[in-house]
């Protein structure tokens, strides 16, 4: 894999995947690049909460499920985004279904990207998360503006 050739401002990231070797898989090739700084956690709930909470993450990568269950990491990350609402966070999805990518900007995602994206596109994806811009598909987008403004009243 290639090297990302400018040097800037370090990251830290935290990486929680669906299951501990894929979590590690994919630390290993972020490391690649310099400007991460990359922690990795267990697969499981608790210990991504408590790896947030306690390292001062800059971007949080996690996959939409955890725990073999389904849609876990959207709720980690509610619960996350609640207790520290500037965390900035990437969801991995496992699923391009209608609806999916919503749940995860609810659950207080600032970036979308399915799972079986390159790593070169997630490290975009890390850094301009990090600089406070949204990533995700036009799709993606379309769908979150059409849900917007379909509801009655903005929170």
């Amino acid at each position: 894999m290639e090297r990302e050739q400018t040097r800037g401002e370090t990251i830290r990231v935290l990486v929680a995947d669906n299951t501990l070797i894929h979590t590690q898989l994919l630390a290993d090739a972020l490391r690649r690049d310099r400007d991460l700084e990359v922690i990795c956690s267990d697969a499981d709930a608790k210990s991504v909460i408590e790896a947030t909470l306690e390292n001062k993450v800059d971007v949080l990568v996690i996959n939409s499920n955890l725990e073999e269950q389904a849609n876990r990491g959207f709720e980690v990350l509610h619960e996350l985004h609640t207790s520290r609402p500037t965390l900035r966070a990437v969801i991995l999805l496992d699923s391009s279904q209608i609806g999916v990518s919503l749940k995860a900007f609810r659950a207080g995602a600032r970036g979308v990207l399915s799972r079986f994206e390159s790593i070169k596109t997630l490290r975009k994806c890390i850094r301009c998360v990090h600089q406070g811009q949204i990533w995700a598909s036009s799709q993606q987008l379309s769908l979150a503006l059409e849900a917007l403004a379909s509801s009655h009243q903005v929170r």
